[in-house]
């Protein structure tokens, strides 16, 4: 890990259990036609192609270690259709809560995670959260980037190639 990797790592684990402090929300709304399983399917690309999708942090020793999952590992994505549900609110308040405010298990699973919640026909909420070891600054844009790329060129019926990344 990088040094300040290290520091959010031991940060985050001080009192013994996980945070949500370095938590990173970044809800997005959707308006227009959504075909939500092209937007997950270009999730699984993405996560695919950056490894820091993939990694979980370990312990092992003097602060942890990085294990990067197999490609096909795919994105944490669940989907919830709340259209025409009376108590539609409610349910994507808990939803938002759960995605944004849950702490990582650092060691057991990747430190990305993200909701797709449809509240009317097209109107639909992308609720993504990923821990600030792995995002921060500039490497949040880049991903959100390409995953409109990617998601236009499936939509297209295209090969969503994107350049050879210089560096993980």
């Amino acid at each position: 890990m990088s040094l300040t990797q290290e520091r959010l790592w031991v940060m985050a684990n001080m009192d013994g259990a996980a945070s949500a402090a370095y938590n990173e929300p970044m809800p997005f709304e959707l308006r227009g036609p959504l075909d939500s399983h092209l937007l997950i399917q270009a999730l699984h690309l993405l996560s695919a192609r950056h490894e820091a999708l993939r990694t979980r942090l370990v312990p092992a020793g003097d602060p942890a270690l990085q294990v990067v999952d197999p490609p096909e590992t795919g994105f944490p994505v669940t989907f919830g259709n709340l259209a025409g549900l009376p108590d539609a609110v409610e349910r994507f308040a808990r939803a938002r809560r759960e995605v944004e405010c849950t702490p990582f298990r650092l060691g057991k699973e990747p430190m990305a995670r993200c909701c797709l919640v449809a509240l009317e026909p097209e109107y639909d909420l992308r609720l993504l959260a990923a821990h600030h070891i792995i995002f921060g600054g500039w490497t949040r844009s880049m991903p959100l980037r390409e995953l409109g790329l990617v998601y236009t060129a499936l939509q297209r019926g295209r090969d969503p190639s994107l350049p050879e990344l210089t560096w993980q």
